[in-house]
């Protein structure tokens, strides 16, 4: 499908992932589909929410997916803006590659708050392959259910660390040993020629934001009676990650799968050469 002449590869958002590591698409849900998004994860997450159904960090909660998800977010994946944003972040033909991911931040301790200095970040691995190469295989697409304020417990970035962490692999093996022991970032343990610099991403309900996994990140603490709410959705090139048997299998369970509306496994890549 085309995209939107605002969401052209030309546009600021992919310049601005390029360039920081992450950007911020305004509009991308209505309101009537941001309030029922959110209630059916209300429904499911609370603080008391058991470890079977989500991984626990301090007050913030993730589903664990695949074998967790909530139907009533399948259908946001189609939603003609965030396929519009999407393919303006991904090269060529694109699918769901996974289950959406439900992120809720409580009021309290995740990885400390910029405001004091104390905020540590990490990395979702170490890059194997070239920023050029890889960055627009992937689209990590997190769409906020509720406004996400400073010190809200936002997802915290520190712009262009991707870059540094992009050039210590392809130059210092040295740092890449060590790194794999030691995965958190903070002002005193970052990376040499980094400026420390941890931006919140706030956003209003209905943005989404793209982020780069290999950049410096995590959430911050959240010091505001508003819970976080996010639900996120992980794209991917379909000729780099094609929908095998054996990657959906990874991707989506058997029930969640068999629950799907036809668009949806078109979506996804269930039986066909279907693609977004």
């Amino acid at each position: 499908m085309e995209a939107h002449d605002s969401f052209t590869h030309e546009s600021s958002p992919r310049e601005a992932f390029d360039r920081d590591g992450y950007c911020v698409v305004a509009d991308l849900l209505d309101a009537a589909t941001v309030a029922s998004g959110r209630a059916a994860i209300e429904r499911l997450i609370t603080p008391t929410t058991p470890e079977s159904i989500t991984y626990i960090w301090g007050t913030r909660r993730q589903t664990r997916t695949p074998e967790v998800f909530i139907p009533e977010l399948d259908a946001i994946a189609l939603e003609p803006r965030v396929l519009d944003a999407v393919a303006a972040m991904i090269d060529g033909p694109f699918r769901l590659g996974g289950t959406p991911i439900v992120t809720v931040t409580f009021r309290g301790k995740v990885s400390g708050n910029v405001q004091d200095d104390n905020w540590c970040g990490h990395l979702d691995g170490l890059p194997a392959e070239p920023f050029e190469k890889i960055a627009h295989q992937r689209a990590s697409l997190w769409l906020a259910m509720a406004d996400i304020a400073p010190t809200g417990g936002a997802m915290t970035v520190v712009p262009g660390s991707h870059r540094h962490v992009h050039r210590r692999v392809a130059t210092d093996p040295a740092w890449v040993e060590r790194r794999r022991k030691d995965n958190q970032y903070t002002r005193q343990n970052g990376i040499e020629g980094m400026d420390w610099n941890p931006v919140e991403i706030t956003c209003k309900a209905g943005d989404g934001f793209f982020y780069y996994g290999h950049s410096v990140h995590s959430a911050s603490d959240n010091r505001l009676e508003q819970t976080r709410i996010i639900a996120t959705y992980n794209f991917v090139s379909r000729e780099a990650f094609p929908p095998t048997p054996e990657a959906l299998a990874k991707e989506f369970s058997k029930e969640h799968l068999a629950g799907m509306s036809p668009r949806m496994r078109e979506a996804v890549g269930v039986g066909g050469d279907a693609t977004l």
